[in-house]
């Protein structure tokens, strides 16, 4: 069906379209809200085991001075040993955070800091 074109306001062309009476099924879906569709579960992360252990790390240094802190770590990166730095703020400041690790074992924490007191830094293991 055909809506004609009227000129309604000061000669202004129009569609009717928009002040079609709406039928029946078109009154029925719009006061129809959708169904919601239905969620899938996802499964929950599974959780580590009770009894699985934490790692170790050991804090090589707290550094006021990043350039401090960076050295500190390039001596561990040239030793072969993960390592991390972390800015933290404390209440004297702006500080850098060395951190060796993660190691799986207090062994191996143990034998890093042997490493580590050999490249002449601190090292005290983070129990985890």
């Amino acid at each position: 069906m055909r809506v004609p074109l009227s000129t309604g306001n000061a000669g202004k062309i129009t569609d009717n379209t928009a002040m079609k009476p709406k039928t029946e099924a078109t009154a029925h879906k719009a006061s129809t809200p959708e169904k919601p569709k239905k969620a899938t579960a996802k499964p929950a992360p599974e959780k580590p085991p009770a009894n699985a252990r934490k790692p170790y790390y050991v804090n090589v240094g707290l550094f006021a001075q990043p350039d401090n802190a960076t050295n500190a770590n390039n001596k561990l990166v040239e030793a072969h040993i993960p390592s991390a730095i972390k800015g933290i703020k404390s209440a004297k400041g702006p500080l850098t955070r060395v951190r060796a690790g993660p190691f799986a074992s207090e062994e191996e924490a143990k034998a890093a800091v042997e490493k580590i007191k050999a490249l002449q830094l601190d090292a005290i293991i983070v129990a985890p």
